[in-house]
């Protein structure tokens, strides 16, 4: 402990500064920042609220907030202690809210409804999911995997809940369950879209498999390889896509987070411009920001722990242990020119916890 205390003294402002060795512990040496326009920023000192050495209040925050719902709001429809006031405040302060999930199981509608139960502020245009960024990434096309967008009235094989035939259907596609394209043509199937499947069967894994080899266009709502619950973590669509990925040899296109399929969703609620993302997993949700041009806000409610700091390829910049404290008043990661975490500032016992957690990337 008398080790980590000459590491980690606090200045003035209860901020921890890092041990100089840590200015050279960013992932690659590049800042993961960008602004709305794409422009990479070289520190947190640029990004859209600046960095401050003083812990952030809830008036700093920027004015739209994209929040997710499992692990962040409630843990299969147990609501987390303060988060519905937490967003209630952000509304009542005039920010504008949307509500972004991974989760391509539910309707929107579903979503917004269970929100609204549970206290919090939620329209039923307020909700996006990763089945409507798929069905949005399938009419524009992929330059990246060098696919030309479907035509309505396409054909795609579906492996998924009732939110992802939903969202193919209302953009103008022909959605079959995979299971029921035994013996029809790749070519006459315009894509295979998976996500998280309750009914998943070894007959479903292999015709999506062949449909993808054959030909049709592979797409994953998300590569969540779990999701959380009450009860611990389930297996996500990350699991069934994988297993479809290694049977066919195709990487899949990745239309929810971090992608920007997503992004471009959000801001078609909140407007296009810099935001805070507030999530519950590093390698999705402070990834979806950081690449999207929005400052990131982890919340310790779901899957990842302070621990997991210590090796993550984007930092957030903001953490608590849940919303209503990320709101009111969070732990601040300051970065150097290069990336790198310089300094913490905010609550003392999860401050020290998360400056021991970025120390040990230096070791």
């Amino acid at each position: 402990m008398a080790e980590i205390a000459a590491i980690f003294s606090p200045l003035r402002f209860g901020t921890l500064t890092l041990p100089q060795r840590a200015l050279r512990a960013g992932t690659n040496g590049q800042s993961d920042l960008a602004d709305s326009s794409g422009k990479r920023l070289q520190s947190l000192r640029e990004a859209p609220v600046g960095a401050f050495r003083k812990p952030m209040k809830s008036a700093e925050l920027p004015a739209r907030i994209l929040i997710d719902i499992d692990g962040v709001c409630y843990l299969r429809g147990t609501r987390i202690d303060g988060a519905a006031e937490a967003v209630t405040r952000l509304c009542s302060e005039g920010r504008s809210v949307v509500y972004v999930t991974n989760n391509s199981w539910g309707l929107p509608s579903t979503y917004a409804e269970t929100l609204r139960a549970l206290g919090f502020p939620a329209g039923h245009d307020q909700v996006v999911t990763s089945s409507m960024a798929a069905a949005s990434l399938l009419l524009e096309g992929d330059p990246a995997s060098r696919r030309p967008g479907l035509a309505r009235g396409a054909l795609v094989g579906a492996m998924g809940g009732p939110g992802l035939v939903s969202a193919l259907d209302d953009a103008g596609f022909e959605p079959s369950g995979v299971d029921e394209l035994d013996g029809v043509p790749a070519d006459d199937v315009g894509a295979v879209v998976v996500g998280v499947d309750r009914d998943l069967s070894y007959a479903r894994v292999s015709q999506a498999a062949r449909l993808v080899r054959g030909g049709s266009w592979f797409l994953a709502t998300n590569t969540d390889a779990t999701f959380p619950t009450e009860s611990g973590l389930l297996p996500g669509a990350g699991s069934i896509v994988g297993a479809v990925s290694i049977a066919s040899g195709v990487d899949p296109t990745v239309a929810g987070k971090p992608e920007a399929g997503l992004a471009k969703a959000a801001a078609s609620v909140v407007g296009v411009g810099p935001g805070l993302v507030i999530g519950d997993r590093i390698e999705t949700d402070m990834a979806f920001a950081r690449r999207n041009g929005h400052l990131a806000g982890l919340v310790l409610t779901g899957v990842s722990a302070v621990e997991d700091l210590a090796s993550a390829e984007y930092l957030p910049d903001l953490v608590a242990n849940d919303m209503a404290e990320l709101v009111e008043s969070p732990v601040r990661i300051e970065l150097d020119d290069h990336g790198a975490p310089v300094a913490v500032s905010g609550g003392e016992s999860l401050r020290r916890a998360i400056g021991e957690a970025l120390g040990a990337r230096c070791q």
